[in-house]
Formats: C-alpha cells, sequence, structure tokens
C-alpha cells in the first residue's frame, strides 16, 4: 500500500499526506526493525535440512550476501553431523551466501563424509575411496583444493613433448 501511495507524484508534498499514511509508515518501518532484529534468532533456530533456504524465506529481502561472514562458528553448529546428501542440498541451497571459507570448509567437509561412508571397515582409505570422495566432491560443485587427512597427493603432470605435439 505503501509503494502505492507513493506512485502518485501529487501526494509527495508532505501537507498532502493522509495522518493514516504517516502512522502505516511508520508502523511498517517499526515492523520492519522488529522483524530484521530477530534475525540472528531466527536464524539460530531455522533448520537448514529439508527446508528452503532461509534467506530466500525471510520477509524482508535486504542484503544477505555477509551475513555469515561473522557466524562461521553457528554455521559450523549448524552443519555439523550431517550426512553426504544433506550437505549437498545445503551447499546447493545456500551458495550465494557462503563465503569462500565457508564453501571450503563445507568442499572438506562433505569429503570427509563421503569418505567414512565408503572407507574400508579397518579404518584405512583405499585409493578408490579417495578417488571416488574426490569426484563426488567436486561432481556437487564443492571447492576441494586440498585432500585432508589422506597420503595422497596428486599432481597432473603433462610432458613438453606431450604439449608440443598435442
Amino acid at each position: 500500500m505503501v509503494r502505492e501511495y507513493d506512485g502518485y507524484a501529487v501526494l509527495d508534498d508532505d501537507s498532502r499526506q493522509s495522518t493514516i499514511y504517516s502512522q502505516l509508515k511508520s508502523r511498517l518501518a517499526s515492523l520492519k526493525s522488529e522483524i530484521t532484529g530477530s534475525l540472528d534468532n531466527l536464524f539460530e533456530r531455522y533448520s537448514l535440512v529439508d527446508s528452503p533456504a532461509f534467506f530466500a524465506q525471510f520477509p524482508i529481502k535486504s542484503e544477505f550476501v555477509t551475513y555469515l561472514d561473522g557466524k562461521a562458528e553457528l554455521w559450523r553448529s549448524k552443519t555439523a553431523n550431517l550426512t553426504s546428501s544433506q550437505l549437498i542440498s545445503i551447499f546447493a541451497s545456500y551458495k550465494p551466501w557462503l563465503n569462500s571459507e565457508l564453501k571450503r570448509e563445507m568442499g572438506v567437509q562433505y569429503f570427509d563424509t563421503f569418505l567414512s561412508d565408503y572407507s574400508d571397515g579397518d579404518g584405512i582409505d583405499s585409493f578408490g575411496a579417495i578417488m571416488a570422495a574426490v569426484n563426488a566432491t567436486r561432481a556437487a560443485e564443492m571447492p576441494l583444493e586440498k585432500i585432508p587427512g589422506t597420503k595422497v597427493a596428486l599432481i597432473e603432470v603433462t610432458s613438453r613433448t606431450l604439449l608440443e605435439k598435442g
């Protein structure tokens, strides 16, 4: 209603504005402030699993790109102990709001979770399981710069002859 009212240029002058309109604008500002003030509490209680992205559902469409920058510990606590399929879903939903550090952490977390799901029974991870975890992490479009906790290093090697002769 406020947007529609503001659309009339003739009503730009304060002397032509209704007192009800002024009260409505004041109440709207108060309500927005109250909702924005409850953001932290609402996000802490919101379940990331099997729910739409919190920021897409939040009624005030503020700029949330940097919201999680100061909330890394909260994010870690909300994503701890999730399954690999839950991590994929949450990463896909929250990717626009995750900074590069949280994206990398989720990649490592997904790698570890995937690897533990497919590791040998005696705790020794096979090369095949490690490669499957690397491929699954990349397929989920999660960054994985290092392979944590493994004694395998992958190096891409191309000889000068192959490069020059195709």
